[in-house]
Order: C-alpha cells, then structure tokens, then sequence
C-alpha cells in the first residue's frame, strides 16, 4: 500500500461515524470470522481503561480463550473441572453476538501448559483402557457443556514434533501417545463429534503453513485420519510469521492450502501475527517489545498483513483469519524472542491503528 493510500485509510476512520473505521462490520461484509486470542480476566476486569473490551467489539466478530479452555486451566481432578472463567468469556460472546473458537481439548504434549500435572503423576497407574475413558470423559464434559455455544474446536493441537523421530507422522512423546498410539488422534475427534455433531473440528499447528517436512507429516496424518472415516473438519495454520514475508500466488503458503483444499478440508489462519526487529529495552521498560528497529518495517509488515488476509479471502474454504492478540501491550512475541522481536499486531500499546490496521482494513473493503 502507498503513503497516500495510508493517508486515505486514516482520513476515512477519523471522520468515520459509529461503526465505520471499524474492522468488525467489514468482516461481516465478507462473511468472514474474523477473531482475536482473548484472556478472559481481561475481558472481565475490564483493562486499559475498557478499550481492551471495546477494541473486540469494534473490530471482531469471533473470539476464541487463548488459555482458559487448555486443560491445566479448567482440569483440576478426574472428576474436577472449573469452568468459571470460560463460562464467563462465552456468556460475554453471546451477548455481544461473538462467536467462540475453542482451544484445546487435547494439547498432545507433556509440558506443564498442556496436560494436568495430576495426570502425569498419575500416569504409571493408568492403563491404555483407563485413559480411553479419561479422555472420553473430558471431551464429552467439555464439549457437551458449550454444545451449540461453540463453533470449532481445536479438538489436537501441536503433535507433530519439530525434531525428526520414529512415531507415526513423526509425533510427540505424549501421555496420550504413550497410552493409546496414534488411537488417540481417532479418539478425540470421535468423542468431540459425539458430543456436538454441528461443531466444526480441527487440527491446530504451527510451522506447518509453509511445505516441508512438518508439513508432509501433517498431511499423511490427516489422510491417515480420513481413511478411518474420522470427523475432522478443517487444518488450523498458526501463522506466526515475520513481517517481511508476503504471500504471491504459487508460493510455498498457497501450495499448502491448495493441498488442504484438495482434501475437502477448511482451514483457518488461527493465530496470525507478524513480528518485527524491535529495539532492546529491560522488561520492566514500558517500550519492551514495542520499537521496531527501523521505522520502516512497520510500512513492510502492512504490506504483509494485507497480502495474507487477501490470500485468506482467494480461498472458498478459508473459515476465518483469527489474530493472536491485538495491541503491541499484550503480545507473546517479545517473551518468546527474548525482547528481539515484537510489534507484531494490528495496535500498539496506546491502541492506537497501526499501519498494519490500515492495510487490514483495506483488504476487507476488497480494494
């Protein structure tokens, strides 16, 4: 997008009326959902003054928990489950006529943000058939408690190992491998479909957008998952990219859901954010994670914004273009990059529009 074409888009949204300069009518226009990671506290405590709430009002229309449906959150004993705090985010949707994307009901590895530590502990006296209905038990509560209230669920997230291994598909060492085999892929997809047949189901990963190893995996599996007749509805790509990549037709990210889409499959981009060089500064600075380096990389990660969410919109099958966050504030980036990376979202830490905002926006106007 050129500087005028900026200057344009900024001059429509400070003259705008109410609802215009938002994203979240443009999305409805496109029948797109259009979603945002959200932390359920947040949306109750109503942080940053309530621009935090009132930034999901005005520009999404789906929102999915980023933590509170993992099970370490929600899943306290076999037959303990606190649903607090996503029944108080799903009953904030509703009202607000958000959809809600449920993440996870199987994060298929040992660390302690993605199964129970009481479940490992517990491990050694569990057999294959116990953990069968261990995990029918939690899906069929789960999912039967938001039936009807939940659109899609990542019913597996992240199995697939980066390092190269022996297992099937190349997955994880996990409690449920480890007990039920490649079965407790079939299992959880069963079980969640049983629970809400009108529910969408997918598979969630990273890394696995842009072809190559991780990638053939993903797919052998999901083919593996097809010929058992499984009720897997679509591949959710994580997308977290650097700013400097733009999708061109015929590229390595259009290779990959071409092949998704020649399996009858949907896919969503379900965790979109595209990071930029930042300027280092102690933790406790209030500019941590949030100075690019060089000012202009804010002009390429527009133009990278705005080519994958038109790459998103060329697909039938596309069910939705989902953020994992929306201001600079409040991003994972600049922790998981040990403070060299960050500035990765639509508004900075201010809430202010970004020119990645501008370039979302045009995109959605499908100019």
């Amino acid at each position: 997008m050129t500087r005028a074409c900026y200057v344009v888009v900024a001059m429509l949204m400070a003259n705008a009326g109410p609802g215009e300069g938002h994203l979240r009518p443009l999305a409805e226009k496109n029948r797109l959902n259009f979603g945002v990671a959200v932390q359920s506290d947040w949306v109750k405590n109503n942080i940053d003054d309530g621009q935090y709430r009132q930034s999901i009002l005005d520009h999404f229309t789906m929102i999915e928990p980023e933590n509170d449906l993992k099970p370490p959150a929600m899943w306290k004993g076999l037959d303990d489950i606190d649903f607090s705090k996503p029944d108080y985010l799903i009953d904030w949707a509703k009202a607000n006529k958000l959809k809600v994307r449920g993440h996870v009901l199987v994060y298929a590895s040992d660390r302690g943000y993605t199964i129970p530590r009481w479940l490992m502990q517990m491990e050694k006296d569990i057999t294959p058939e116990q953990a069968k209905k261990i995990l029918h038990d939690y899906i069929t509560t789960v999912v039967g408690r938001y039936k009807g209230k939940i659109a899609m669920w990542d019913v597996v997230n992240e199995a697939i190992d980066d390092a190269p291994n022996t297992r099937p598909f190349n997955l994880r060492d996990s409690f449920w491998y480890r007990k039920l085999g490649t079965d407790f892929l079939v299992y959880a997809f069963q079980f969640a479909h049983e629970a809400d047949p009108k529910c969408h189901l997918y598979y969630n990963d990273y890394s696995v957008e842009t072809g190559g190893p991780k990638t053939e995996n993903l797919l052998k599996m999901v083919d593996f998952l097809k010929s058992k007749n499984v009720p897997i509805d679509g591949i959710g790509l994580q997308f977290h990219r650097w700013a400097v990549e733009v999708p061109q037709p015929g590229d390595k990210f259009h290779g990959v859901l071409d092949e998704i889409r020649n399996r009858n499959l949907k896919f969503m981009m379900t965790e979109l954010d595209l990071s930029v060089p930042i300027e280092k500064a102690a933790r406790n600075d209030p500019s941590y994670g949030q100075i690019p380096a060089n000012p202009d990389d804010l002009k390429q990660q527009a133009a990278s914004y705005e080519a994958f969410v038109k790459m998103g919109l060329s697909y039938k099958n596309c069910e939705g273009i989902q953020l994992w966050g929306m201001t600079d504030g409040h991003s994972w980036i600049p922790d998981s990059t040990q403070g060299k990376r960050g500035a990765a979202l639509l508004f900075d830490k201010d809430y202010k529009p970004k020119p990645a905002f501008e370039a979302v926006f045009k995109a959605l106007t499908g100019k």
